[in-house]
């Protein structure tokens, strides 16, 4: 186990490290997201506070394009990597705390699962685009949710046991 030293000034809330495992995504209570090069132990970028509330949850696309975070804020925030810099997605989000998020395998897709009990497909291209509100698809809210590797199917779980 590696020590980066102190890696935020608040709690962290959510990590992710990139498929090809060349960069770790730290998230923390204060909403701020930072980058780090695993091989060298180094921060690479302090995007800072992008969230107004804990960070809940990230992915990474295939391409390593984009990261998508998700919060307590009920928001979802683009970040493309290259650019390093953040995508401004006004109106992308659910009506509570988002709570989990996937890419399909050809990152056209991302799915997000919240504490309203919705699932959400949106078009990653058009950057904010919803394609498809499921709606309610539990009884409690979403823990989590994961993609077939075919991209046929969606599977949510949640504290309903559905």
């Amino acid at each position: 186990m590696k020590d980066f030293g102190e890696i935020h000034t608040d709690g962290i809330t959510s990590l992710k490290i990139s498929k090809n495992g060349n960069w770790l995504f730290s998230g923390s209570n204060n909403g701020e997201l930072k980058q780090w090069d695993i091989q060298y132990q180094k921060l690479m970028k302090n995007y800072g506070v992008v969230h107004s509330a804990a960070i809940t949850c990230m992915d990474i696309s295939n391409s390593y394009n984009y990261l998508f975070t998700g919060s307590y804020d009920k928001t979802i925030q683009r970040i493309i990597i290259e650019k390093l810099s953040i995508s401004d997605l006004t109106g992308m989000g659910h009506d509570d705390c988002v709570s989990c998020l996937a890419i399909d395998r050809q990152d056209k897709y991302l799915f997000s699962g919240s504490h309203d009990m919705h699932l959400k497909q949106w078009k990653i291209s058009a950057g904010n685009f919803l394609m498809r509100d499921f709606g309610k698809v539990h009884d409690s809210f979403i823990k989590c949710l994961v993609i077939t590797n075919d991209n046929k199917y969606v599977f949510t779980a949640s504290k309903d046991s559905m």
